[in-house]
């Protein structure tokens, strides 16, 4: 054989197998140009009355599915749902005089002032909050239901009573002083 003729037809078998290859590939990348085919419609069909039926003939109603259409599809609806893009709001907790002077047990508070020498002696206390409260004798105050029982120019005394694990009841007198003396270190 002819070595040129050989090459030759060498060449033009690869470049017809190379042509046949990207054919094939590109038809599975394009879409086909024809429609798909329309599904067909059910048709109404013939019924069987049941045995000892007086009814000659029935027919059913043909039974079809409803092909979404462009109305049916998603919508947002945001009533009565919140603003994604709001911060969040963190409402605080609002509580009566009542539950804060309860919240903290009586070693938290303070003793800011005293009005002595008047008919009904007050007690000015200070939360660790820095909430004030205006007490008088008979008031409570901290989270073991202490009750004021006097109130002095110096000092204010708080009578606190306990039930213990035991079903013991306690009772202890706390006195807080106005101005407490301060340790002096060396």
């Amino acid at each position: 054989m002819n070595l040129p003729r050989l090459r030759s037809t060498l060449i033009i078998s690869v470049a017809v197998s190379i042509i046949c290859i990207a054919s094939i590939g590109c038809d599975a990348l394009m879409p086909s140009a024809a429609p798909p085919a329309p599904t067909p419609k059910a048709t109404p069909a013939a019924v069987k009355p049941p045995a000892g039926s007086d009814t000659q003939t029935a027919t059913s109603e043909p039974i079809s599915t409803p092909e979404p259409s462009p109305a049916s599809r998603y919508y947002y609806d945001p009533t009565n749902k919140p603003d994604p893009f709001e911060p969040f709001k963190f409402e605080e907790e609002v509580l009566s005089e009542e539950e804060m002077i309860t919240r903290y047990e009586v070693r938290f508070f303070r003793l800011v002032g005293i009005i002595s020498g008047v008919h009904e002696p007050k007690a000015l206390f200070e939360d660790p909050l820095g909430n004030a409260y205006v007490l008088t004798i008979g008031d409570i105050i901290g989270k073991n239901g202490g009750v004021v029982t006097s109130i002095t120019p110096e000092e204010v005394n708080i009578t606190e009573t306990r039930v213990t694990i035991l079903g013991d009841t306690r009772t202890s007198d706390i006195l807080v002083q106005l101005h407490p003396e301060e340790e002096q270190t060396l």
